[in-house]
């Protein structure tokens, strides 16, 4: 097969990282859009002189999609439009990735648009994905820990969007997927919120029989910190120079490849028919159902 050919919607700061991974992973990126054009024009500059990247500016999707030869998109625009623009692109037979919260069209009702959406990639027989890649790094993690059980799960996490709801839909589905790959499908119960301020949320429940506490708090600049704990047992993402990173726990620290370049090779590993996406199509309909019923609570609350 040729080098894919992408485009990428959306080229703020994660659009230009995924434009980035892509490039290193010998795809070509084509193609960038942006809500205007010029704005288009200088991060197409900014792609060329940073990485190498000949992409042609778009700020009209329908324009972009009717003009360029691609393969697959990657969505990295505010979620309002993830929905129509992951339909439109399924449509025109384009495989997607698509950056987290997956569906946000309203605050608490997605899971059956998000089911749609994986109904018609189904039909058009494309790859469908959404780039929770935190939970690449359960492969450094030893399973002795959690084999007989998870009881206590708890994740920290430090996004830079300041209001509750923003907070909750910028990292949970991150943590989300954390408990969806270790225990399957389970009900989620007692959701409470001890903390819920506009730059600092506390979520607490129980997710099946395991004990679960998420901890949210914004940070404007990078890095941001990542910190998980299993049955006890705790583990930080570390950011070394040159972007290294390490996977640290009380005991040792182990190099990890970065979460980012593992989803989206493993995308373009399915796009090729030579593996699968990192989170397939059960457990982002679980953690669109997790991401509603989390904000349905909130906003009972208030």
């Amino acid at each position: 097969m040729e080098k894919l050919k992408i485009a990428i919607l959306g080229v703020g700061s994660i659009g230009e990282f995924h434009s980035r991974e892509f490039n290193d992973l010998r795809c070509e990126v084509v193609a960038i859009l942006t809500s205007k054009i010029e704005s288009a024009y200088n991060k197409a500059k900014k792609l060329k002189e940073k990485y190498n990247i000949n992409a042609r500016s778009y700020s009209n999707l329908n324009e972009l999609l009717s003009k360029e030869k691609i393969d697959a998109v990657s969505i990295c625009t505010p979620h309002q439009f993830h929905s129509e623009q992951v339909r439109k692109c399924l449509e025109h037979n384009l495989h997607v990735l698509c950056e987290k919260p997956f569906v946000l069209d309203n605050n608490c009702d997605n899971y059956k648009i998000a089911k749609n959406l994986f109904e018609l990639a189904k039909e058009k027989g494309k790859v469908l994905s959404v780039n929770t890649q935190l939970i690449s790094m359960l492969d450094y993690i030893p399973k002795r820990i959690y084999s007989e059980g998870l009881n206590e799960f708890s994740m920290y996490m430090e996004p830079n969007k300041k209001g509750v709801i923003n907070l909750i839909t910028e990292v949970t589905p991150h943590m989300n997927s954390f408990l969806i790959r270790l225990m399957g499908n389970m009900d989620i119960k007692n959701i409470k919120f001890p903390i819920a301020q506009e730059d600092n949320v506390k979520i607490n429940f129980n997710y099946g029989t395991c004990r679960v506490e998420y901890n949210i708090k914004i940070k404007d600049e990078r890095p941001r910190k990542v910190e998980f704990s299993i049955n006890g047992n705790k583990f930080e993402r570390k950011i070394k120079e040159n972007y290294e990173q390490e996977l640290a726990s009380e005991k040792n620290s182990v190099k990890i490849k970065d979460p980012l370049n593992v989803s989206i090779q493993k995308f373009i590993e399915a796009v090729k028919n030579k593996g699968k996406p990192l989170v397939g199509e059960s457990e982002i309909l679980q953690n669109v159902k997790l991401q509603d019923l989390i904000i349905k609570e909130y906003l009972l609350t208030i």
